[in-house]
């Protein structure tokens, strides 16, 4: 009676936490190639896109200079990929400023985590942003960030930020945030280039959100306390 028991306690640790470890590779994702089409697909959750275990939909965008400008972003110039190290979504552009001429971007949308069990919520945030700045004066710099709000009204309940003044060549700038846990909430990253008159110049070639994610805190305590019967099996065998 006993092994049983070692058998099922192994089992269920196996399938909780061995299961909840996803790796998510940075890849196309079927029938999306910018950020245009996500828009198109309209606000409905049942038309949003699944990554892992993340519903991403209602998506939208404004942008400086406005779409139309020469060389302005625009939702169809945006690629729009998953990402190399977990759950989320890469947005991809050639953003850049120089003279003054400066160039800005909005991609908003919400995030929906589907019924798991055990039940699954956020609680982290990782925002990346590859950027490039030549900086010959303070008003040279480049930077990225993210809002998270209750997507009823949108008040905003957590922020992060990651900005680079003076790195050339470019390279990878990371904020990491802890979120409270939730399954529903609204994303929106402003990502901007900026450069003063001087002779300076600012990129950014993409930026990313990744979410990492637990059980809900009743799974968490089963699990620590099936952990916990883990020494008495190996004294039983």
């Amino acid at each position: 009676m006993r092994l049983k028991l070692c058998a099922f306690v192994v089992s269920v640790l196996f399938l909780t936490v061995g299961g909840l470890s996803k790796s998510v590779s940075a890849a196309a994702i079927p029938g999306v190639s910018n950020l245009q089409d996500l828009i198109n697909r309209g606000s409905l959750l049942s038309n949003g896109i699944q990554i892992g275990n993340d519903v991403f939909y209602n998506f939208s965008y404004a942008g400086s200079p406005a779409p139309g400008n020469p060389g302005a972003p625009t939702p169809s110039t945006i690629s729009v990929t998953s990402t190399d190290t977990g759950t989320g979504l890469r947005f991809s552009f050639p953003w850049s400023s120089a003279e003054g001429s400066n160039q800005s971007s909005n991609i908003s949308y919400l995030v929906h985590v589907v019924d798991t069990a055990p039940q699954q919520f956020i609680n982290g945030a990782t925002l990346n942003m590859q950027s490039s700045v030549n900086a010959v004066s303070p008003a040279d710099n480049a930077t990225t960030t993210t809002t998270f709000s209750n997507p009823a009204d949108l008040t905003a309940f957590a922020q992060q930020t990651v900005v680079n003044t003076s790195t050339n060549p470019s390279q990878v700038f990371t904020n990491n945030l802890g979120l409270p846990l939730v399954r529903d909430f609204a994303v929106s990253d402003g990502v901007v280039v900026h450069t003063g008159t001087s002779g300076g110049n600012a990129s950014i070639t993409y930026v990313e959100n990744i979410f990492s994610q637990v059980p809900e805190p009743t799974s968490i305590a089963v699990i620590a306390g099936l952990a916990l019967l883990l020494p008495r099996c190996r004294r039983s065998a």
